[in-house]
């Protein structure tokens, strides 16, 4: 009779065990569609990161970003007994916070494109006056600036990413540096070139 009692009681004992088994697993991972959420917004703000890099955004601009997320990533999640809403109401944490991120990032993307483009605007102008001087003083033979002149203006008027302005900026700033030292230079030879002929003068 005991060991008939006891087999009866099996059954019972395992679907117990059983039960507590999925109450304990249950309760500590929080809901799944929190956990996915965080998890799709952290991947959208990863590549939203690399695209920035991919047009030219300095990484300098993209630290602040970067190291939140960081924090944000090495935290984890609460684990709890027979309650997941602690744990799904961290999963909702990470979501909005990577999602916050994210909307900081496309700030810092419209700012450093509107900084570049404000730049090149500037270099270029620079590039114009050094062409026009240059151009002024009969320094010689200068249709390879006028040629790289227009090539920039074409480029900066199809450039949308920081990277086509900062390009801009380097190219216009680089051959103004050259036109200015031809104009320096010739207006040196020609103050030196006209020495002797006013020496000649009386005084």
């Amino acid at each position: 009779m005991q060991r008939k009692r006891s087999y009866r009681l099996m059954p019972a004992m395992v679907v117990c065990m059983l039960f507590a088994f999925v109450m304990l697993t249950s309760g500590c991972g929080g809901s799944q569609q929190s956990q996915q959420q965080a998890s799709q917004n952290k991947t959208q703000l990863d590549a939203a990161l690399q695209h920035a890099r991919n047009i030219g955004v300095p990484d300098s601009s993209l630290q602040p970003v970067i190291k939140q997320e960081q924090q944000l990533s090495s935290t984890s999640a609460p684990s709890t007994l027979f309650d997941d809403s602690p744990a799904t109401t961290y999963y909702l944490n990470q979501a909005k916070g990577y999602h916050q991120l994210l909307v900081q990032l496309q700030g810092i993307v419209t700012k450093v494109t509107g900084d570049t483009s404000t730049l090149a605007q500037i270099d270029m102008q620079q590039f114009q006056r050094s062409l026009a001087r240059a151009q002024k003083l009969q320094v010689g033979n200068i249709s390879a600036f006028t040629t790289e002149y227009n090539n920039d203006q074409n480029l900066l008027s199809s450039a949308h990413y920081p990277k086509d302005y900062i390009a801009v900026s380097n190219d216009a700033s680089k051959a103004s540096r050259a036109l200015d030292l031809l104009s320096s230079t010739n207006a040196q030879l020609v103050l030196f070139g006209s020495v002797p002929e006013r020496s000649g003068y009386p005084q």
